[in-house]
């Protein structure tokens, strides 16, 4: 495999963590306490909408980063703010 390829598959990750506990480490995504699963957001017009929640599981927060990316992108946001970048 190329070291391009590899890139594409590389998340960009946040390095804080929320001091409350699971935070997640992709943006767009946290963790719902007492309904203990992975929550995806978007901020649109200031607001926060909600895009969907996931299974709490590693792969639960990756499938709620991929499609908050998603949403970013019909949104029309540019690939800097994505978890996954296009390039």
């Amino acid at each position: 495999m190329k070291a391009t390829e590899n890139k594409i598959l590389e998340p960009q990750t946040r390095s804080h963590t929320n001091g409350r506990g699971k935070s997640s480490r992709f943006a767009g995504v946290s963790w719902h306490r007492s309904r203990r699963v992975w929550v995806a957001f978007v901020i649109l017009d200031g607001k926060q909408q909600h895009v969907g929640s996931f299974p709490p599981t590693r792969a639960g927060e990756i499938e709620a980063a991929t499609l908050r990316d998603l949403a970013m992108l019909r949104l029309g946001r540019t690939s800097a703010q994505l978890n996954f970048p296009l390039t």
